[in-house]
Order: structure tokens, then C-alpha cells, then sequence
């Protein structure tokens, strides 16, 4: 599987790994991708970034932003944070948020206690059980 893509700027076309990009910002018919030692601007709309990026590795947070699943550090109804940096969630893409990353929530958790024969049971110590 391919962990870069290309994309045309100044007449050459530059390699961009995903790990290097730190956001993909909408301007318009135009694209800033900014990476950790710098940014470029490309002609393609966001709608076409987004379908042409693996969504195992991006998602589209805001009508403005697309980011990297790897670098998200928390996130909330209102805001993603990578690091130290932070982007506002669109309301209409905070389920995609949502569902790009693996949530554990606490009715999971109350879930598999209550069912213990989803749990192995060296891994319910902690979880009130005994073991046999």
C-alpha cells in the first residue's frame, strides 16, 4: 500500500508523504497542504482531495480542513487537536470524525462486563471478577 502521493505544484510534480502532512486547509478552487517543513498550494477542491485520499489515513473534520487520523491527539463535538495545533469540527462531519477512529465508550465497557464471555478470563481482573 502507498504511503505518499504527488501532487502538481510549480510545474514538477512533489511527493508528499502521509505522515509529513499536518493539515489539507480548503482555499476555494485551491488546496493548501501543509506539511511539517512547509505548505503548498494546489488546484483541486476539497471534495476531490477527499476522494482521492484513503480515508484509513485522513478525514474531512470541518468544510475548511481535512487531517490526518495518525496525528489526532483528542477531540470534542467542537474541536480536533493535533498536538498543539487545533481545528474546529464541522457539525455535519463530526460523525465521520466519530467513525474514522476507534472509540472505546463506557456502555462498551459496561457491555463486556456485563457479558463475560466476550472478555478472556485473565483480563476481567480489574473488572470485580475473580479468577479461577
Amino acid at each position: 500500500m502507498h504511503n505518499c502521493f504527488f501532487v502538481r505544484t510549480g510545474g514538477k510534480y512533489l511527493r508528499i508523504n502521509y505522515s509529513d502532512v499536518v493539515c489539507i486547509e480548503g482555499c476555494k478552487n485551491y488546496v493548501r497542504i501543509v506539511t511539517d517543513k512547509k505548505s503548498h498550494l494546489v488546484l483541486a477542491t476539497m471534495k476531490r482531495m477527499e476522494l482521492l485520499l484513503p480515508p484509513t489515513h485522513f478525514v474531512r473534520i470541518h468544510k475548511s480542513y481535512i487531517i490526518p487520523i495518525e496525528r489526532l491527539t483528542e477531540f470534542n463535538a467542537e474541536v480536533a487537536y493535533l498536538g498543539t495545533k487545533f481545528f474546529p469540527v464541522g457539525k455535519q462531519y463530526k460523525g465521520f470524525l466519530e467513525s474514522a477512529v476507534h472509540l472505546i465508550t463506557v456502555e462498551d465497557i459496561q457491555e463486556t462486563v456485563a457479558q463475560p464471555h466476550l472478555v478472556p478470563s485473565k483480563m476481567m481482573v480489574g473488572f470485580g471478577a475473580r479468577v479461577a
